[in-house]
């Protein structure tokens, strides 16, 4: 028994001006396509799946020049898995980790230097636990925790080599020392 694949069907739209807006490329029986999306001046911005009309698989945006600004992955339109953003040099910033649309996982900040900047977690789009704030050098500057996207508990402000120079106490959003802060901040503008 002889198979006979069917040709992929190819749909491109254009801006008024007559150039490329988007191309798709049709398979499997129409229900996936590959897309790429460009930008008035021709130039590639985006590529990514659609399954059933709906984001699926790696989505990558570009700049104009064809570096890459971003990536996520989406299973049938809701994002899914880790989704980065990208400084200029094509280093990493930012990455998240998503579950079922929501932000759920890791979330990782770096300098331009590649040196983690934040490490931090989410709970259903919430911050929550631990949060570390690093200084350009790699040390801590300063680290807390977060229930549910505000503050809690005790917040340690640090120096360049690792002493604790203030500390914050914080009950659900809420300064508990306010007045111990203030008296620090005030020493340290004489200075």
């Amino acid at each position: 028994m002889l198979f006979r694949s069917k040709p992929a069907k190819i749909l491109k739209r254009y801006y008024k001006e007559g150039k490329i807006k988007s191309s798709f490329i049709y398979f499997d029986a129409n229900k996936a396509c590959a897309a790429h999306i460009f930008g008035k001046d021709s130039i590639l911005m985006a590529t990514g799946l659609y399954r059933e009309e709906k984001r699926d698989s790696l989505w990558k945006y570009y700049r104009k020049n064809g570096e890459l600004v971003a990536d996520e992955n989406y299973r049938m339109g809701i994002k899914q898995g880790l989704s980065n953003v990208y400084y200029r040099n094509n280093k990493l910033y930012e990455r998240f980790e998503f579950k079922e649309g929501k932000k759920d996982g890791v979330w990782k900040q770096y300098f331009d230097t590649g040196r983690l900047k934040i490490d931090g977690h989410y709970r259903d789009d919430k911050l929550q636990g631990k949060v570390i704030f690093y200084n350009p050098n790699g040390g801590v500057d300063h680290e807390g925790i977060y229930k549910d996207n505000v503050k809690n508990g005790a917040w340690n402000y640090y120096d360049e080599k690792g002493n604790l120079l203030i500390q914050q106490r914080f009950d659900m959003g809420i300064l508990k020392n306010k007045d111990e802060v203030n008296e620090y901040i005030m020493e340290e503008s004489k200075q």
